[in-house]
């Protein structure tokens, strides 16, 4: 879950710039290791180089930051290590780590700032940041444990039943993984569901999300 694998990095592409003063605009961005050339657009086309952005030390430098935004869809592989459950049927709340997957469908906002520095030589250096978030849906299985406590003394054994899971969830990203907050309800699928006390109650947790597309 940590592997690095998200395919969202500032690459070339589409985008909207925010210029410090008027609308912000669609261009298009052709981005390499050395610089970055922003076109304007003519029938959704690029055709006009509007700026040179230098990735590497420069003697020029930009003074004021450059922002540039981008909409995506997002598909994630997560898991919810931590699922708070409310308490019911007057028994406590509970923290369940059970084993869970399901895939996450969202809309993903990116942000990417460009900023310029000096050295000590005089020369201009050039950081990219990138902040982002997304939001959407997650359907998905899992495991929880069946037993007099969850069955509210009903049923006196022990077993991990299967239970399909689906909610919402906002993530924040990084580099690395996506990191948030989901809630949604879970559904049993052995012959003990109308007995179970979490059939159906809402939950939220915090989830782990690895990119896909």
């Amino acid at each position: 879950m940590i592997e690095k694998s998200s395919k969202h990095e500032f690459s070339s592409g589409y985008y909207k710039y925010k210029p410090e003063q008027g609308n912000d605009e669609k261009v298009y961005l052709e981005i390499s290791n050395e610089k970055v050339v922003m076109f304007g657009l003519k029938d959704c086309k690029p055709v006009t180089s509007m700026m040179d952005i230098p990735l590497t030390y420069s003697d020029s430098i930009l003074h004021n930051p450059l922002h540039f935004t981008k909409r995506s869809i997002d598909i994630d592989i997560t898991t919810i290590p931590f699922k708070y459950r409310f308490g019911v049927a007057g028994q406590p709340p509970q923290l369940n780590v059970d084993f869970n997957a399901a895939i996450f469908v969202g809309r993903r906002y990116d942000k990417y700032h460009i900023h310029s520095n000096l050295d000590p030589f005089g020369k201009s250096h050039y950081q990219l940041i990138n902040r982002a978030y997304d939001f959407g849906v997650i359907l998905g299985m899992g495991s929880t444990l069946i037993s007099p406590f969850t069955t509210n003394q009903i049923y006196q054994q022990e077993y991990n039943g299967m239970v399909i899971q689906y909610g919402v969830a906002v993530f924040l990203e990084s580099n690395v993984a996506s990191f948030g907050i989901a809630g949604g309800l879970d559904y049993l699928m052995s012959p003990d569901k109308d007995i179970w006390i979490y059939q159906n109650q809402p939950w939220v947790g915090f989830i782990i999300g690895l990119a896909l597309n």
